[in-house]
């Protein structure tokens, strides 16, 4: 009835497992997804992280302009998404050619910081209160927080001191504002 030739997916993160890539293209559909880039590859990482090679929209292309004057900007990186999957009792592996969609903007770095200071904030307060058994698991802002135990004690696995992880938190830092 409307003639359509091509199929676009669009979803979010919840469908972006390999195998589910795999079997749009297999069923001839292009997709558009969200990207984990905290989970991909650090050289992919590096590549979207570095800023020389992003292009800013013109006001033209685009009426949104952040508090700090700053356009938004993107750019397009080829990416090899490697699957392995069994079929038949065979192990395979199977490489899509896809292109990462990477943005970074100002106004959602301010944001990101924002967030992660407000989870700063929450880990810093259950470490003044040495509040060992909330943290079950690191996920918001429990994953800020490390344990830092006592040389002479390291075998003792309950025997160690809440501390804010400097390194998780630069870590997460580099990631502010960027989007694939």
């Amino acid at each position: 009835k409307f003639n359509i030739d091509n199929i676009i997916i669009v979803a979010d993160r919840g469908l972006n497992s390999k195998i589910n890539l795999k079997e749009l293209k297999d069923n001839g559909f292009d997709y558009i997804v969200s990207a984990k880039i905290k989970s991909m590859s650090k050289t992919v990482q590096k590549e979207i992280l570095d800023l020389k090679k992003y292009k800013p929209l013109t006001k033209k292309e685009i009426n949104f302009i952040d508090e700090t004057k700053e356009l938004f900007k993107y750019k397009v990186v080829d990416y090899v998404n490697t699957v392995k999957y069994e079929q038949n009792g065979i192990k395979c592996i199977e490489d899509i050619n896809e292109a990462l969609i990477c943005t970074y903007s100002s106004k959602r770095a301010a944001k990101d910081k924002k967030d992660r200071e407000r989870m700063i904030d929450k880990a810093a307060k259950i470490i003044e209160k040495n509040q060992k058994a909330s943290l079950n698991n690191s996920k918001g802002y429990k994953k800020y927080i490390g344990k830092l135990y006592p040389d002479n004690l390291k075998d003792d696995i309950d025997s160690y001191e809440l501390k804010l992880d400097l390194n998780k938190i630069a870590q997460e830092e580099q990631f502010d504002g960027f989007y694939a």
